[in-house]
């Protein structure tokens, strides 16, 4: 079974890439690919987000089978497109399909390890997947406040409970096959990109580089954690490390990468954005290779729009991000376009309102229905707590290259005996990728300064001072890392090419000081993967907790743990059968959303088991969460004390107006329960309404009947 769900979910994706093609492919005509790896997350989001905007306008319901008969019209449509086209599949596709296979079912195989979809935000997010399944129209309820809706950027989540609907697959899979699936397309879409950019090298030269480029960018960390190693070595204490370490250095703030946010798995926003944004870099490469004022241009802007708004409601500030990007390219050629300026000036509006305006409109019901905790701009002060050091350890390998590239560059001119000014200025008038790279690099080094000068106001601003811009920071240094890792392996390319060229004696020596400067940062970075992986999953290890090694697997009797399940809630399975038990049944016999109460306690906590694993609405779930969702304390206070308050309360009429109060129709009786409400009155619980469930000491009573 668990065979099946993976490869129906990766079936599905395949067909994603075909009408990937059919809507984008002509303007990946003259990729090496036909744009092939990039496509499969722009069919993903033609076939899901239709569908999105007709349940939002209560048109269609989301449902199995309208979500089969989307897919199945545009897959129809996009053979006979392709057939029209003269499409043929090639050996590179292959290639790249391939890439994409083994990332996926690799990380399938370490995920299993430890797929339990639990801690850090993991409940919040399989709790939208849940919710949403069970909603018929959007916007769907939250499944932790009743009687109202998501307030949160929950499309991300949609698309994927998409699939899951559409194949059957368990959310508890989805949830994991989801995870992979990002890390996957992140791999391949990069490596298309860099191949793309460095097309004239040598072709194993450009494979190489592409594929070190994607490595990089989904295993590559910090060299925070290699300074850490050195640091012990010097002063010769124990070293001791977890992996988490490495994206809490920055004062007040989380630096995530996107190595630790595949190795921990929360299916949030930042991460659920990353592909989409690797996908507009190649987008941006596309719009900076067609004429300012051309027809093809505004083609290309209508065909974004849509997914650049979109942005908003899957990870509001990756749109931020996008637009960026765009408008950087759009600039960019405006200032060099030799026009009238009257002509620029209209060319570049229409442009922008070409992005922008009809994604609008298309956005609208989610723009309707979300209302965001932010406040504004606000300016950084100029006493704010920074460490150099540690911002340094953040981005120092990509200054390095940076660095690197710009004195190799000069160096090699001077072995050439030629003039940096008039060869700047022929690199400027021959060389588009240069250029391009350069944009890239002008935009990630906005994203990650930018944020030391502005930041963007939220409850944080307002509730923990401190904190003022943690998430400024959190999303988009998220945001510029791709951006980075695809200029800097340009760079690395370019660079390589020109020393190849350079007279012998000089070339030797720039060859083998580039290579090592390199090698180091490789190194460096990439020691921060096994680190994590060996923290987190026990891929590898003897199941009697020992690491692996030839002598012990020679002697230990205690099988490897290669691969377990996929399965998210197999942890509950095995640790809280009852719980689980009480899960399985609200699935099986409860459709809809009826109000639950359940166990109310603290966030990134297994409370709120119950709603989170069934989508269910609990009155009141994680209380943190909502209070950054809604700003109202007051009432996610009442509502803590009103749950308390039927567990515990010996009065019959104050049980029967809070379950009216609320429209209660499900008291889940179990563990959690029993442990946070010391008082539990569950005789009267039984007495007043109808117990429909029974597994050990763990019990679920129907209260519907009692409600006015």
């Amino acid at each position: 079974m668990e065979l099946k769900y993976i490869l129906l979910w990766y079936i599905i994706f395949l067909g994603f890439n075909f009408i990937g093609l059919a809507v984008a492919g002509k303007f990946f005509k003259k990729w090496f690919d036909k744009g092939f790896a990039v496509s499969k997350f722009i069919g993903f989001l033609a076939v899901t987000l239709p569908l999105w905007l007709l349940s939002s306008l209560q048109i269609v319901p989301f449902s199995q089978w309208s979500a089969l008969i989307i897919y199945i019209l545009l897959f129809i449509w996009s053979v006979f497109k392709l057939k029209k086209q003269g499409f043929k599949f090639e050996r590179t596709m292959l290639n790249e399909e391939i890439i994409f296979l083994i990332v996926f079912m690799i990380w399938n195989v370490i995920r299993s390890t430890n797929p339990r979809i639990e801690g850090t935000e993991k409940f919040m997010n399989l709790a939208f997947m849940n919710s949403i399944s069970r909603s018929s129209f959007f916007p769907p309820s939250d499944m932790w406040f009743s009687g109202g809706t998501i307030n949160y950027y929950y499309i991300g989540h949609y698309m994927y409970t998409f699939v899951a609907k559409l194949g059957s697959i368990p959310m508890s899979f989805a949830y994991n096959l989801a995870l992979n699936t990002i890390i996957s397309y992140a791999f391949v879409s990069t490596y298309s990109i860099v191949r793309q950019l460095t097309k004239d090298s040598l072709k194993k030269a450009s494979i190489i580089i592409a594929l070190g480029a994607a490595i990089w960018l989904c295993f590559g960390g910090t060299i925070q954690y290699f300074y850490r190693v050195l640091e012990a070595l010097i002063n010769n204490v124990k070293f001791e490390y977890w992996f988490p370490e490495a994206t809490r250095t920055i004062p007040f703030a989380i630096n995530e990468f996107p190595a630790y946010s595949i190795v921990l798995g929360d299916l949030h926003g930042h991460y659920l954005g990353f592909p989409f944004i690797i996908m507009l870099i190649a987008f941006m490469y596309i719009s900076f290779n067609l004429k300012f004022n051309s027809k093809a241009k505004v083609q290309l802007m209508l065909l974004l729009s849509v997914p650049v708004v979109a942005l908003y409601g899957i990870n509001s500030w990756d749109f931020i991000s996008a637009n960026f990007l765009i408008l950087l390219v759009n600039f960019y050629q405006f200032v060099r376009f030799e026009g009238p300026v009257k002509e620029k000036i209209v060319t570049f509006i229409i442009l922008e309102t070409t992005l922008l305006l009809p994604g609008v409109l298309f956005m609208i019901p989610y723009f309707f229905n979300f209302h965001p905790a932010i406040g504004g701009l606000g300016i950084v002060p100029w006493n704010t707590e920074r460490d150099l050091k540690e911002w340094l350890l953040m981005w120092g390998m990509f200054l390095i290259i940076l660095v690197v590239a710009l004195l190799s560059y000069v160096a090699i001119l001077k072995a050439k005996k030629l003039k940096f000014r008039q060869e700047v200025k022929a690199l400027i008038q021959e060389n588009d990728n240069a250029i391009f790279a350069t944009l890239l690099t002008i935009a990630a080094l906005s994203l990650i300064i930018g944020v030391e000068i502005f930041y963007i106001k939220d409850l944080f601003d307002k509730e923990n001072p401190p904190y003022f811009r943690t998430n400024t920071i959190f999303k988009f240094y998220f945001a510029a890392w791709p951006i980075f890792v695809i200029a800097c392996s340009y760079y690395v390319n370019a660079i390589i090419r020109k020393i190849y060229h350079t007279p012998m004696a000089q070339g030797f020596l720039l060859l083998m000081a580039n290579s090592s400067i390199y090698l180091m940062l490789l190194i460096m970075s990439f020691s921060y993967i096994f680190e994590a992986v060996g923290d987190f999953y026990p891929f590898l290890k003897f199941k009697n907790g020992d690491s692996f090694s030839i002598e012990a697997l020679l002697k230990n009797e205690s099988p490897l743990e290669f691969y377990g399940t996929m399965d998210g809630n197999d942890y509950i399975k095995t640790g809280y059968p009852e719980d689980y038990a009480m899960i399985d049944w609200f699935n099986q016999n409860v459709e809809g959303q009826a109000i639950i109460a359940e166990a109310v306690g603290d966030a990134y906590t297994y409370y709120s088991r119950i709603s989170a694993n069934t989508g269910l609405t609990a009155v009141i779930g994680w209380p943190t969460h909502e209070w950054q969702w809604r700003s109202n304390i007051a009432e996610i206070n009442v509502r803590k004390d009103d749950i308390r308050n039927l567990y515990s309360t010996e009065s019959d009429v104050t049980f029967f107006e809070l379950l009216n109060k609320y429209n209660i129709k499900y008291v889940v009786v179990g563990g959690k329960e029993r442990e946070i409400y010391e008082g539990l009155n569950e005789e009267k619980i039984d007495k007043i309404c109808q117990q429909v469930f029974e597994e050990g000491s763990s019990r679920i009573y129907d209260c519907s009947y009692n409600l006015d």
